[in-house]
């Protein structure tokens, strides 16, 4: 069986001498055809069909066709079927195109389905079916540029296969609102799944939203005191240290209680690698601009190593977006090598190319790391530092650099890592290249002027009730101060 779109269907299939016997009548053929759909009769109502589609085609005729192929098998035919109804123009011209394209989709016809698709995408915001189908296809070919539309619809719908794209949907963006809104959804309709919770959580963080924290933290502080950790494996290493201080709970984040197979690391030190007079030092950054907080840090500190001792090179995974925004120090800082289009494994095999003595990721658990390279034998000695002073989880790190107060006495044993402290802070703070303050009046910023003044210029997601609780406290005990923070403008 055979269906044609297109200009190309009006003949086809038409018998010029029986089209006009006077006995045929459109209207007893279709409900002929009817009556035998009804009676499970479909091979004889498709006999009724392709005689009536010789004197009349209507977007009935199409739809009973459709029923009927579907009946006998022809899922693809019928697909054509309801997309020649569709193209009738009628009433319920787009229910036709949707179902057609259900029927593309499922028979794995993801051009066809999309052709149809496409003109739809109005709908598509408001129809989970029409917007499963599209963003399926997308996700699939890695098209991600309008995926966004179909988190709302997706979220909220109430088929669970529809809930579980929209989750994949989701971005590590905490800013996109689009992401909020879905977990937001997902969360009421999956009020007992602790994954949404976690997600949940960190959206009422970022907006300091405490009546929610508050509503929803006692059950993550139950089972913590059951000593249920495996809770915290819907946790990312990053959000979860935003507002947990205890290492131990740190390292559960992610459910990586054990990191990785210590046959990684074995196999990395074994590997062959021929020293030279100088040290090979390597950086491991998507950070390699000069307006990011990581490099108002560090710019002097790369500019600064002995070029008699120290060969530094850059391995660079920066968005251009952002290479875009720096203001041409990076070529003091070393030599560069990007590397944003290899697989990790192919990154490491550059690296090793590149015979890198000391490989210093500077991400940890943080947005846009690239961590997965370091599972793949880079580097002889493979360390951690500045961007996530936490342990490394699963990552297969031999030290991590921190300081007394990051990485205090007794904390060893929750770290995979061998400790590396410096003596007052790990974090540098650059002399030459730092925004210098500037004089400015308390009034211009709206200050008392005889109040003392309490600071924070953290990110809010970093402001646990905790921390919340004992600002308050201490304002208390403070006359005539302020607390003075920066927020978020939509907060």
């Amino acid at each position: 069986m055979s269906i044609e779109s297109g200009p190309e269907r009006q003949n086809a299939g038409r018998d010029p001498n029986y089209a006009t016997e006077p006995n045929l009548n459109a209207h007893a053929l279709f409900t002929n055809a009817s009556r035998q759909y009804q009676k499970g009769q479909y091979t004889e109502a498709l006999d009724q069909l392709n005689h009536l589609m010789n004197i009349s085609r209507e977007a009935k005729t199409y739809v009973l066709l459709a029923k009927v192929l579907l009946k006998l098998g022809f899922k693809t035919d019928a697909a054509r079927a309801y997309q020649l109804a569709g193209e009738e123009k009628g009433s319920r011209s787009e229910h036709y195109l949707t179902e057609a394209m259900k029927l593309h989709f499922a028979c794995g016809n993801e051009d066809e389905a999309l052709s149809i698709g496409l003109p739809l995408l109005e709908k598509a915001k408001t129809d989970a079916e029409i917007a499963f189908i599209i963003a399926s296809i997308f996700l699939k070919r890695d098209q991600k540029e309008i995926l966004g539309l179909f988190k709302a619809p997706l979220s909220t719908s109430a088929n669970i296969q529809h809930q579980s794209l929209a989750f994949k949907l989701l971005t590590a963006d905490i800013d996109d609102a689009q992401d909020r809104d879905a977990v937001v959804n997902l969360f009421r309709k999956n009020p007992k799944s602790t994954v949404l919770r976690a997600a949940y959580l960190v959206f009422a963080r970022e907006t300091n939203d405490y009546a929610e924290i508050e509503k929803y933290y006692p059950d993550v502080q139950k089972a913590l005191d059951a000593a249920k950790y495996e809770i915290l494996a819907a946790e990312s290493p990053y959000y979860h240290v935003t507002w947990c201080g205890d290492e131990k709970l740190n390292r559960w984040a992610g459910a990586r209680s054990q990191p990785f197979a210590p046959a990684i690391t074995e196999a990395r030190r074994n590997m062959p690698h021929q020293w030279a007079k100088k040290i090979r030092i390597g950086y491991l950054s998507a950070d390699f601009w000069d307006q990011h907080a990581t490099m108002k840090l560090l710019q002097a500190v790369l500019e600064l190593h002995d070029p008699e001792k120290f060969e530094v090179t850059l391995f660079c995974h920066t968005k251009e977006s952002n290479l875009a925004r720096d203001r041409g120090n990076r070529g003091n800082w070393g030599r560069i090598i990007r590397i944003n289009d290899l697989s990790d494994e192919a990154a490491a095999s550059v690296i090793r190319t590149e015979g890198i003595d000391i490989l210093v990721d500077l991400k940890g658990h943080t947005l846009d790391n690239r961590l997965k390279i370091l599972n793949h034998q880079a580097a002889p000695v493979q360390v951690s530092w500045l961007g996530f002073p936490g342990t490394t989880t699963n990552i297969d790190v031999d030290y991590v650099i921190g300081d007394p107060h990051v990485l205090p006495e007794g904390s060893q044993k929750h770290y995979y890592e061998k400790f590396c402290r410096l003596p007052e802070t790990y974090q540098p703070n650059d002399p030459y290249y730092r925004p210098r303050p500037y004089g400015i009046a308390r009034k211009d910023l709206g200050l008392p002027d005889d109040a003392f003044v309490f600071a924070s210029f953290n990110a809010s997601r970093k402001i646990s009730l905790q921390t919340i609780n004992l600002w308050i406290e201490i304002l208390r005990r403070t006359p005539d101060s302020v607390l003075w923070l920066m927020c978020k403008r939509d907060a």
